[in-house]
């Protein structure tokens, strides 16, 4: 299968490097092969799915022995270590601040990402504290519906009948989850 890359075509190369696949050339025109039939995507969600799952287990019991506060910290100071050095040794870091530094757009969509990450890690894990992970987890799996409706007010993305029928699915979920949980 090919795809088409868009202006950003060295991220995406590096990114895509990482999992198996390969630029070619065709007509002058960057595109990539995607080797493992188009289902790579799937098992990365999963597989995300997976640990998010095995780290809010783990998180209930560090939030009982230790403040969210710290929690969030060494988190953010282990991942800070890992994912610099990677950045650093892979050589995309200087080429990803000259991007970030030419880009006040860019440099805003940074900072805003950063904010909503603090609240977002410091919502569920007050969440967590204040009931249980299983059904904070439960809870927060409505989180792609507020996807796609970002997704269309900041960037008129469709939003297809299919995800509506999901969205409600969901919506009736937590309430079942909420009601039987009280």
């Amino acid at each position: 299968m090919l795809v088409s890359s868009n202006s950003q075509v060295s991220n995406k190369v590096s990114n895509k490097a990482l999992l198996g696949i390969t630029p070619v050339c065709k007509d002058g025109g960057e595109f990539f092969v995607i080797k493992c039939q188009n289902i790579m995507w799937v098992l990365l969600s999963l597989g995300a799915s997976i640990f998010w799952g095995f780290l809010y287990v783990l998180k209930e019991q560090i939030y009982g022995k230790i403040s969210i506060f710290t929690s969030i910290m060494i988190s953010s100071l282990f991942l800070f270590l890992v994912t610099g050095t990677v950045s650093l040794f892979s050589g995309v870091l200087k080429r990803d601040i000259t991007s970030i530094a030419s880009s006040r757009e860019l440099f805003w969509y940074i900072i805003a990402g950063l904010g909503i990450l603090l609240a977002a890690e410091l919502l569920i894990a007050f969440s967590i504290t204040a009931k249980n992970a299983t059904l904070a987890g439960l809870i927060e799996i409505s989180y792609p519906i507020f996807i796609a409706l970002f997704s269309y007010i900041l960037y008129k993305s469709q939003v297809s009948w299919q995800t509506l029928v999901g969205g409600f699915c969901i919506f009736v979920g937590i309430f079942i989850i909420y009601y039987f949980n009280k």
